[in-house]
């Protein structure tokens, strides 16, 4: 567990909940900000904004697929041991 943990704030650094809420919903709604703004109630050029600060933030090209995949598992493992802040994103589930 702890090495999946450490992997995981490996690669998303130290982000908040609001990108971390933000990114995972993004990448819920397959890389919309339409979709992902109806779902956190935000203009859609405040998620595209949050993107691109995760990927200041991180280092990691969102256009890069193996950048985006380590992020989703970052971020479902973070998901599994109960470490991600409650979203409202939950309900695309």
């Amino acid at each position: 567990m702890g090495q999946l943990r450490r992997f995981a704030r490996e690669v998303l650094g130290d982000l908040g909940d609001e990108y971390l809420t933000t990114l995972r919903c993004y990448f819920r709604e397959n890389n919309s900000p339409q979709r992902a703004s109806r779902i956190l109630h935000v203009h859609p050029n405040t998620v595209n904004y949050r993107i691109r600060r995760v990927a200041e933030l991180t280092g990691h090209d969102l256009d890069s697929y193996r950048d985006r995949l380590a992020l989703q598992v970052a971020l479902e493992i973070l998901e599994a041991l109960g470490d991600l802040p409650p979203g409202r994103d939950q309900r695309t589930r």
